[in-house]
């Protein structure tokens, strides 16, 4: 016979177990039995725990899932799955209230009592079990031998237990719907990336990410690369890093991109630009490229955008502008023609017959009025001669491109004060006429720019003729201007020298500040017919 201090210390020691179990057993239907076990050991009863539910009608029973009888009853089981809790009305609201209820045979209310009947019960005691704040069941503590008083210290141990099994609940539904949840978004993150992937693929261009310097270094780069450049897109990538994407980007456009994109970002997070590269089979390509700027939680910046192949659409803008400015020029020379040839031979014939009038008559203010005509019909000749060489310059059809230029310096020494100073190295040969025509036009604007604009003491002229290249350079050491005033809109003149440039398959850069003068470079396709460069530098004014 145990003594009531044996028999506290027994419960005790049972509920210490039942918890234990629960804690540190990680298969929870495992863990529940055995510490059911150690309760009904403990408390020397069968016990029971059940889960409250919702019938497809919408009545809510309550089933038994765990339990330990001290002997088993299929019968007992039966008679307390499904049970409604409409008819332990009373019970019930206790429980949500989050109280207990001890029962007594002897003393139960009517629905009880037949319960008992059924079951062979003589007392009992039931708790809620919470899960999340809402009652997902009930632990209860049946006696089938006697009925007992259910002290405090009782209760209090077995209500510990209740809400022992409502927190490894609360924990595991936690954990599962964690579960579902990473599960869930990794199968959005995995269809997201697809997509992703699917779109990238499809982009009739390159994505790209890469770090913020000269190199272009990849961190990221699309697989349509390889048909742009010829390079596989893991050669751009770690671990192998044999390409830099820098080094494909034409030598001479390297330094001016890399400046214009930083010039784009200071006013802006994106930026666009157009630029050639040499692919893997030596064929220069035309770029358009855009992205932004971006920073990671170090403050370190990286670059993302995209690059889209647009030789196809420079080339015909190459074909229309040189047909435009073909046309343009047969008009400038044909008008040009008709005044050195039409024009100014009826004016010559009247200066002539004027000439011979002066000579007839003897009135003296007759004679005055003849040579005030006759004045003016040489004006009208002298300008007429002056716009026929401006409209198409003879020289350039006679001589060329180097004497054309040395005849517009020569011209413009006594009218202004900058010091003009013009090399090249085209030796005896000729350019062809169209690209004479439009490197002439580029440099009389460039010219006329210096002298009314620049201030400038000296400027520099220089052509240069490589094996498959034109390079004109035309430097000044004038005030310089702001980068905005190279808004074609703007003015300035460098809308029509940068199509002249386009015309003939090239391009037009200008590089200004205010207070460190000008530099202009024109780069033309040219192929020499010596493989040989020729950098011999001739006199100052090319003859």
């Amino acid at each position: 016979m145990q003594t009531a201090r044996e028999y506290n210390d027994c419960v005790l020691i049972g509920v210490s177990k039942a918890i234990n179990e629960l804690i540190i057993n990680q298969n929870f239907e495992e863990a529940l039995d055995r510490s059911l076990q150690h309760i009904g050991q403990a408390f020397d009863g069968d016990v029971f725990v059940a889960e409250v539910s919702l019938t497809p009608g919408k009545e809510m029973v309550l089933s038994v899932k765990h339990h330990w009888m001290k002997v088993y009853s299929q019968k007992r089981l039966a008679q307390n799955t499904n049970k409604p809790l409409a008819a332990f009305a009373q019970i019930f609201e206790l429980l949500k209230a989050g109280k207990s209820y001890a029962f007594k045979k002897s003393t139960a209310d009517l629905e009880i009592s037949r319960h008992l009947e059924l079951t062979g019960g003589k007392s009992g005691v039931v708790f809620p079990i919470f899960v999340r704040e809402n009652l997902w069941g009930t632990l209860s503590l049946n006696s089938m031998e006697e009925e007992r008083d259910w002290g405090e210290a009782t209760l209090s141990v077995l209500q510990s237990f209740a809400c022992a099994i409502g927190s490894i609940l609360t924990k595991i539904i936690y954990r599962n719907s964690l579960e579902q949840d990473i599960v869930q978004q990794s199968q959005q993150i995995v269809e997201t990336n697809r997509r992703y992937q699917s779109l990238v693929h499809n982009i009739p261009g390159v994505v790209f990410r890469c770090a913020m310097d000269q190199s272009w270094t990849m961190v990221y780069i699309s697989p349509y690369v390889e048909e742009l450049t010829g390079y596989e897109a893991s050669q751009f990538l770690a671990p192998e890093f044999k390409k830099s994407f820098a080094e494909l980007i034409h030598p001479n456009d390297r330094d001016f991109i890399w400046m214009e994109i930083n010039r784009q970002l200071k006013k802006g997070p994106s930026y666009k630009v157009n630029y050639r590269i040499v692919d893997l089979q030596g064929t220069t390509k035309w770029l358009w490229e855009q992205g932004t700027v971006q920073e990671n939680s170090h403050g370190e910046a990286s670059l993302e955008g995209c690059i889209i192949d647009i030789t196809d659409r420079v080339e015909s803008h190459e074909k229309v502008m040189a047909a435009t400015l073909a046309t343009e020029d047969r008009e400038r020379r044909y008008f040009s023609r008709e005044i050195h040839d039409n024009l100014q031979q009826i004016l010559t014939t009247a200066h002539l017959n004027l000439q011979h009038a002066k000579r007839k008559l003897m009135n003296p203010k007759a004679q005055a009025y003849i040579e005030s005509a006759s004045g003016s019909v040489n004006e009208a000749i002298a300008e007429t001669r002056s716009l026929s060489h401006k409209l198409m310059p003879k020289t350039i059809q006679d001589y060329g491109y180097v004497a054309a230029v040395a005849a517009m310096i020569d011209n413009i020494r006594p009218t202004t004060s900058t010091k003009f100073d013009f090399q090249h190295n085209l030796g005896s040969d000729g350019l062809p006429e169209d690209v004479a025509l439009c490197l002439y036009r580029i440099t009389q604007e460039a010219i006329t720019n210096i002298m009314k604009y620049a201030q400038a003491k000296e400027a520099t002229i220089q052509l240069m003729r490589h094996q498959s290249m034109l390079i004109l350079t035309i430097d000044d050491n004038g005030i310089g201007f702001e980068s905005d005033v190279l808004d074609p809109a703007k003015g300035f003149g460098l809308n029509n020298m940068s199509n002249r440039a386009t015309a003939l398959g090239g391009k037009l850069e200008v590089d200004s500040a205010v207070g460190k003068g000008t530099h202009i470079l024109v780069e033309v396709p040219y192929q020499t017919e010596n493989q040989d460069d020729r950098t011999e530098i001739k006199d100052p004014i090319g003859r």
